[in-house]
């Protein structure tokens, strides 16, 4: 895996300052330890860090065709890169090295845009065209490498990370206060956005020109839709299913280096940890992170799959005294605010894993893709709020929300009622529910958000599946949004933070097309999810873990923040700690630490949100104040 970044100056004799370059990519230095390089000419300058996976003596980047007129940065794995390496050379293009890099090359040569279509991977790329005087950037399907991108009127320029964009000067650090209000909600800046206002995110499944004069144009070269259009046939749907997950993990074997993976114990990485010994010859290195807190504790159900497959397995434990010391370099790494508290144990795999392999696959990717969220399972439920009529579930059982006393019982399930699909949704998936946020945001803020109501990307995925069943919509939202922004965001950033390239082979695109056309009965059955997976995979795994019900990467935050974090929250959190962050209510805060201490409700993920924001606020205002806009 590898860091890029790069600069487009639209003056063509304002020239690219080699330090600037520099700047940018040593930023992230920790995406490619291996090798670092720079190409410049006139308004261009591109850049590379580079963790050496395939082709490691030769590959090195930036990289050009023969001529020296198309030049490109990339990030990621190609996995069909052979066959189209077979195709290029029949087609006359002659190669350097053996590098799936020079391939995108070629292939952008041969085919221009329409490149995107042929490429099976994971990846981010910028390909500089001399002869167009062009700049092409692309993002894969589902987002799992990522581009950030800032427009000014004088300059372009992108990078895989934020901290990269605000290494140069001239780039704005003003924070976006839409972006903000929905770090508070979901516990993640979802894309489009950043939290500096005028940097974005590429869309994945998405393309980006940028010509010599700064004309911008995105567009979406892959969509992915949900049409449960299958027969209902399950024998001949878990043989396909089956099939892909083979084939996906098969791919993404291919590689020079030490190769592992996760192993949780559940179905996902279960499953991809079996079928690689059925693979390879060796033994699978597989890594499990464990918790001392018993309830939160896995790893028995990973060494179940350890010993079942003979793998070369190695455990390990977070413990909380650690935690306070961790904070702030977990919070560097995202450059945004980010408050999935499972950044923990996957930083602590990550880092165990790194001292054995370069390489690891994941289970990432089945519970969107095989509807394994217990929320899933409220869908007929929920479907009976919506069917009820407007006058008795907003005005009689939202009037009555209303009027009962902060703390009543009742109170808040029948808010919950009152809303319509896409709000209860989002009060399942949501940090700070909306209740919470208003009295946590000052009222100077919230009419701010009011003026200029914040885009929910949420909100936008959910809508535009109107003809799919609710379960396909939730599975879509999530594919969209917390997938991308959260799960995809949380395991690049933490493997990259200790030099690590993660696969997700149940994230395959072909796979997710396919698991789009499945009706949702063979998704869910009996109260449980993942129905159709586990009837694909039921003579590989042990009973146990396939009957396994939906644990999570779960981490022990209520324990932590009423035993040993609790003076570091109180000092974190209370008096001055929130100096430069006006739009929050003291107040608000103080009772919710106050809730929480006290043992009336668990709250801790609204103080991990909190946590996490003040820590983030610390480190961005230096060495400038932040602008809230």
């Amino acid at each position: 895996m590898c860091g890029i970044c790069g600069r487009l100056n639209f003056d063509n004799q304002e020239k690219i300052r080699t330090e600037l370059i520099l700047s940018m990519t040593r930023s992230m230095a920790h995406r490619g330890p291996d090798a670092e390089g720079y190409h410049i000419e006139g308004p261009i300058g591109l850049g590379h860090r580079r963790l050496s996976i395939i082709d490691l003596s030769q590959g090195q980047q930036p990289l050009s065709n023969e001529t020296g007129d198309v030049w490109i940065v990339f990030n990621g794995e190609i996995y069909n890169y052979p066959e189209l390496r077979h195709f290029l050379v029949q087609r006359n293009h002659v190669f350097r090295t053996q590098s799936d890099t020079e391939v995108i090359v070629h292939l952008y040569e041969e085919k221009g845009m329409d490149c995107l279509s042929l490429l099976d991977g994971m990846f981010a790329f910028a390909i500089w065209d001399a002869r167009k005087s062009q700049l092409f950037i692309a993002r894969d399907r589902l987002g799992k490498k990522p581009v950030y991108y800032y427009a000014g009127t004088r300059f372009f320029s992108f990078a895989s990370e934020l901290k990269a964009l605000v290494a140069d000067p001239e780039i704005p650090r003003d924070i976006d206060s839409q972006a903000l209000f929905h770090y508070l909600r979901y516990g993640y800046v979802p894309t489009p956005y950043s939290i500096y206002r005028g940097i974005q995110k590429l869309e994945p499944g998405h393309y980006l020109l940028v010509d010599a004069q700064g004309k911008l144009t995105s567009a979406p070269y892959w969509q992915l839709r949900f049409t449960e259009d299958l027969p209902l046939d399950e024998k001949q749907i878990s043989e396909e299913v089956r099939g892909l997950i083979y084939q996906a993990v098969e791919k993404r074997l291919i590689s020079e280096v030490p190769l592992g993976a996760f192993l949780s114990g559940g179905i996902d990485s279960s499953l991809v940890v079996g079928i690689m010994a059925s693979l390879l010859e060796r033994p699978v290195k597989t890594f499990t992170i464990g918790f001392q807190e018993a309830a939160y504790n896995e790893t028995r159900d990973a060494e179940i799959i350890a010993s079942r497959f003979h793998t070369d397995h190695h455990t390990d434990f977070v413990k909380a005294d650690t935690i306070e010391d961790l904070l702030p370099s977990l919070v560097s790494q995202f450059d945004e605010p980010f408050s999935d508290a499972s950044a923990i144990p996957t930083y602590y795999v990550s880092r165990f894993a790194r001292e054995h392999v370069t390489v690891a696959l994941s289970g990432d990717g089945g519970d969107e893709v095989f509807a394994g969220y217990l929320r899933y399972l409220d869908d007929r439920r929920d479907t009976f709020f919506t069917s009820l009529p407007t006058a008795v579930r907003r005005d009689l059982i939202g009037g009555l929300a209303q009027v009962l006393p902060e703390g009543a019982r009742g109170k808040r399930y029948f808010a919950y009622i009152a809303q319509e699909a896409i709000g209860r949704y989002r009060t399942k998936i949501g940090v700070f529910p909306d209740s919470e946020l208003r009295r946590l945001l000052t009222p100077e803020f919230q009419l701010q958000l009011d003026s200029n109501a914040p885009i929910d990307p949420l909100e936008m995925a959910y809508r535009s599946q109107n003809s799919a069943s609710s379960l396909a919509r939730m599975q879509y939202s999530d594919i969209k949004t917390y997938l991308l922004d959260d799960i995809l965001v949380k395991v690049d950033r933490m493997s990259m933070l200790n030099s690590l390239e993660v696969r997700a082979p149940l994230l395959d695109y072909r796979l997710v097309e396919y698991a789009a056309r499945i009706p949702s009965e063979l998704h869910r059955r009996d109260g449980r999810g993942k129905y159709i997976l586990r009837r694909a995979f039921s003579d590989l795994l042990p009973e146990r873990t396939i009957d396994k019900a939906k644990q999570g990467f779960g981490v022990p935050l209520e324990l932590w923040f009423r035993g040993s974090l609790s003076s570091f929250a109180q000092e974190s959190l209370l008096g001055a700690a929130l100096d430069g962050l006006e739009m929050i209510e003291p107040r608000a805060v103080a009772k919710i630490l106050d809730d929480h201490q006290s043992g009336r409700r668990d709250i801790s993920p609204l103080l991990w949100n909190l946590l996490n924001l003040v820590y983030w606020k610390k480190l961005a205002m230096a060495p400038s104040k932040l602008m809230l806009v």
